[in-house]
């Protein structure tokens, strides 16, 4: 299992903060596989504190991943999901980005 550990989700956000996304302890997202992701969003769902609200990136650059993810987080019971458009093969305006996070 990747970070965090049970102790890194609630060190993480100070008191009253409402939510946080879910990241690994080193800030290195981007660079796991899509079952490493996976498994770093069930462990943030499973020992977030009670009150917080769990965000999951779901922001690869491959649409099929990012929606597989975004599935996956519904699934696993985090609150929200964040993304973000393609940086490679960048939307060409506003309209294709609203299509890409439909």
């Amino acid at each position: 299992m990747l970070p965090p550990s049970d102790r890194s989700a609630p060190r993480q956000y100070p008191p009253g903060k409402s939510g946080q996304d879910c990241r690994t302890d080193s800030g290195e997202g981007a660079s796991l596989t899509i079952e490493e992701r996976r498994q770093v969003a069930e462990r943030w769902i499973a020992v977030a504190p009670p009150g917080l609200r769990v965000i999951v990136h779901v922001g690869p650059t491959c649409l099929q991943d990012c929606r597989a993810l975004a599935e996956h987080a519904q699934l696993s019971g985090a609150d929200s999901i964040a993304c973000m458009a393609p940086y490679c093969f960048k939307p060409a305006g506003v309209a294709e980005l609203e299509e890409w996070c439909a």
